[in-house]
């Protein structure tokens, strides 16, 4: 039988109303009151173990004879052995399961017996049991040295951070700098491993089709089919005949919020992988506008040039003589073979003198002349030869004509191979690689020599937004199929101030290059798209804004939720230095962020003091901002 309390916490118990002081007391009372617990519970499992140990079984010559439980290593190398059932008659006590109990007695045994600076945070109840468990559950592999060396570097950390990507940057990197052999012996192994696997079609038609590879080369794709995907979707109304649409074009607008950018990768993907050409048309008619217009503009001039030309319409088709028509026949005056006397054609009589031009007029043409100049030319021999003549001048057409064509085409094959010649050296078909930043931060030491330093600790690497790799692995990924191209050298003592309220895109970049964790108390957020705050609310300067309100003195990185809490969340906030940030809530609380992680100082005389002392050394800006609002009032 449960019995239900008169109050709940944060309720005055003499007026039976809610308060907010005691809503946040009774919250944090609770807090800690579970932190406390989750840190006995493994002190609790701890013992647990302790009363069941392996030599409270049956020894192994026994267990032959008779059966009987195991002795099992619940933790890692440097813990005992326990009896195997114990797990199981914990978790039936305490509401888990035997694998459950398992794990809690696992992490209890590690903490103990691989690192006691832990172990002692456990006792005074400092770390809540999450964060000990990803700890104990990242390192059990390890040997003991191994691990206790990682818990030198991390212990202090602990209670500063909540669970969340930069614990497990933390570990990753503390982790791969003791076991560098072996994992790069796993890195090297799964390369292999990389494959393309299609599922299974559903109900509706759909499947997967997903492949296994490297990261660099994963991130390459990804790129790759967004780009295409973007451009796709931004010529949707142009796209040539081809390309895969399949409905995507009417995906935006979605019930669901999306801006139907996924289909279009889909649209993309199919593209690249079943169209190639294609793909690269698209995406060269997107990167190099106007590549081919002048080449589309000398073939359009060609065909022009030859649709004007004389004969243009059939100079395909072999020339034909021309037929004489009737009109052209004409008939002889006199076609009578008796007055065709032979004789009044002698060769003797036909003297070339009598030819004379000078002397063949009209006054000088006898009446007995005109009977041989009625001859008419379409005689035998004179029909002939003009059938020869006009045959040899036919002839001599058609050969023009057909060399005319013939140096035409040649003129034409040259133009378009230069024209081809010329386009293919304009591609640049670098704009049609895949293009991503890499942020890496090295430290000085890892650029010792060319094949790095010694020290492990020196041969990682931190990627933004992959965490700690070594630097092995960056340089294999920059070195096969990749066109690197280094961004200058960021000088963080040239950035300026400036009198507007937008961030210049360098002095964003060296903000977030130097740190791009999140100010807020308790934040794990490491993304560079994170809002860039002013901590003093910057002030225009039509209402009395000082110049350089906009600095690095004066900006941290919140994320959008982060952001709106501490412009309507009732919060004060200071910035002593761009890397820390104090903020003090509306109940008195003092914390100090850094990259670090939080410190909670709490509500008494320290914090107080702390900001008492902040507010006393105001900044010049914070004076100007505040005279110039009070003359506003």
């Amino acid at each position: 039988m449960s019995v239900v309390p008169d109050t709940v916490p944060g309720m005055d118990s003499a007026s039976g109303e809610l308060d907010e002081r005691s809503v946040l007391a009774a919250a944090r009372a609770s807090m800690l009151a579970e932190k406390r617990a989750g840190c006995d519970l493994l002190i609790a499992a701890a013992q647990w173990a302790d009363l069941h140990p392996s030599d409270s079984l049956l020894s192994p010559a026994e267990r032959l004879d008779v059966y009987g439980e195991d002795a099992v290593l619940f933790g890692g190398a440097g813990t005992p052995d326990v009896a195997e059932t114990a797990a199981g008659a914990l978790g039936c006590e305490i509401g888990m399961s035997p694998d459950q109990g398992r794990n809690l007695i696992a992490d209890a045994l590690d903490a103990r017996d691989r690192m006691p600076q832990l172990w002692t945070q456990i006792r005074f109840g400092r770390v809540r049991r999450d964060t000990v468990h990803r700890v104990t559950f990242r390192t059990r592999h390890l040997s003991k040295p191994q691990a206790g060396d990682i818990e030198r570097h991390l212990s202090g950390s602990l209670p500063r951070l909540t669970l969340g990507q930069r614990l497990d940057n933390l570990l990753d990197a503390q982790i791969k700098r003791v076991d560098q052999e072996r994992l790069e012996q796993e890195a090297a192994a799964a390369v292999r491993d990389r494959y393309v696997r299609k599922g299974r079609p559903d109900a509706n038609g759909m499947t997967y089709l997903y492949f296994h590879t490297t990261e660099a080369d994963a991130r390459a794709s990804w790129t790759a089919i967004t780009t295409l995907a973007k451009i796709l979707k931004a010529r949707k109304d142009q796209l040539p005949p081809g390309v895969p649409v399949r409905g995507a074009d009417a995906a935006e607008g979605r019930a669901d919020g999306r801006d139907g950018l996924d289909e279009w990768r889909a649209v993309a993907a199919q593209l690249l992988q079943t169209n190639p050409g294609l793909a690269v048309r698209i995406q060269l008619e997107a990167h190099q506008p106007g590549l081919f217009d002048q080449a589309a503009d000398t073939l359009t001039h060609l065909q022009d040039h030859d649709d004007h030309r004389p004969g243009s319409q059939d100079r395909w088709q072999p020339a034909q003589p021309e037929v004489p028509t009737a009109d052209d026949q004409h008939e002889p005056a006199t076609n009578n073979p008796a007055t065709n006397n032979p004789a009044t054609n002698n060769p003797a009589t036909n003297n070339p003198a009598t030819n004379n031009p000078a002397t063949n007029n009209s006054a000088t043409n006898k009446p007995g002349d005109e009977a041989a100049d009625a001859v008419p030319h379409g005689s035998a021999t004179d029909a002939s030869a003009a059938s020869t003549d006009g045959a040899d001048a036919v002839a001599d057409g058609v050969g023009a004509d057909r060399a005319q064509d013939a140096a035409s085409e040649a003129v034409r094959e040259v133009v378009i191979a230069e024209l081809v010649t010329g386009l293919i050296r304009q591609l640049d078909f670098t704009k049609l690689q895949p293009s991503a930043i890499l942020h890496l931060h090295i430290s000085d030491a890892s650029l010792d020599g060319p094949f790095g330093p010694a020290d492990p600790q020196a041969r990682l690497a931190r990627v933004e937004g992959l965490g700690p790799l070594y630097l092995d692995t960056v340089r294999h990924w920059l070195g096969q199929a990749c066109t690197v191209k280094l961004q200058p050298v960021i000088d963080t003592g040239s950035i300026t101030a400036v009198d507007r309220y937008e961030i210049p895109a360098a002095m964003r970049e060296t903000l977030l290059t130097l740190s791009p964790a999140s100010r807020f108390p308790w934040s794990n957020s490491l993304n560079r798209r994170n809002d860039l705050d002013h901590t003093i609310p910057y002030l225009p300067a039509d209402r009395g804004g000082p110049p350089g309100q906009t600095s690095p003195d004066n900006l941290a990185p919140l994320t959008r939720r982060e952001h709106r809490h501490k412009t309507f969340g009732h919060i004060n906030v200071r910035q002593p230095d761009p890397d820390t940030r104090v903020w003090k809530t509306s109940y008195g609380r003092v914390l100090i962020v850094n990259p670090g992680g939080t410190y909670d100082l709490g509500t008494g005389n320290l914090a107080r003091t702390l900001w008492d002392a902040l507010n006393r050394t105001e900044s010049v800006m914070e004076n100007r901002i505040r005279r110039a609002l009070d003359l506003i009032a």
